[in-house]
């Protein structure tokens, strides 16, 4: 399958950890240029589950942080999974490099505000229905947020 996806993507994050999550971005790009905006927000969202477990697999390996991991790990469904992280970083802010804190809150936002837009708090598929402005304005974050997660997953793992 010929690659939709720009070349910055080569430079933003490593490409054979996050395959799975470029597989579904690249599925979610395809959607959203058909307009089936539903369906590259899914998308999408797949995409940034992939890459936050990918986060917490890496934290959970690392006998340092793993009280963080089991913090996060007792949570059912990646929503909440992903709320416990944020407020983890909250109280870790602090000690996190300067690189890392950089617009981490905008990052996080958009993750989070990807998984609230089709799931509600029981994890399951909401009745919200993203518009097509939204969901491009999703698309081009998610390079900045898996970068992100990638510079979280180095500092953690």
């Amino acid at each position: 399958m010929a690659s939709h996806l720009s070349p910055q993507w080569a430079t933003t994050i490593d490409r054979p950890r996050y395959d799975v999550s470029l597989l579904y971005l690249e599925e979610a790009l395809q959607a959203f240029r058909a307009d089936c905006i539903l369906s590259a927000t899914v998308m999408l969202g797949v995409a940034t589950e992939h890459a936050f477990l990918l986060l917490i697999e890496a934290i959970d390996k690392n006998p340092k942080h793993r009280t963080i991991s089991s913090l996060i790990r007792k949570e059912c469904g990646i929503l909440r999974k992903i709320n416990k992280f944020c407020k983890v970083l909250e109280q870790e802010r602090i000690g996190l490099p300067e690189e890392i804190r950089e617009d981490l809150d905008i990052c996080l936002s958009a993750i989070l505000t990807i998984m609230h837009n089709f799931r509600n708090e029981s994890d399951y598929p909401s009745d919200k229905i993203i518009d097509r402005k939204q969901s491009y304005i999703l698309l081009q974050l998610f390079p900045d947020c898996c970068k992100k997660m990638e510079q979280l997953l180095q500092h953690y793992g």
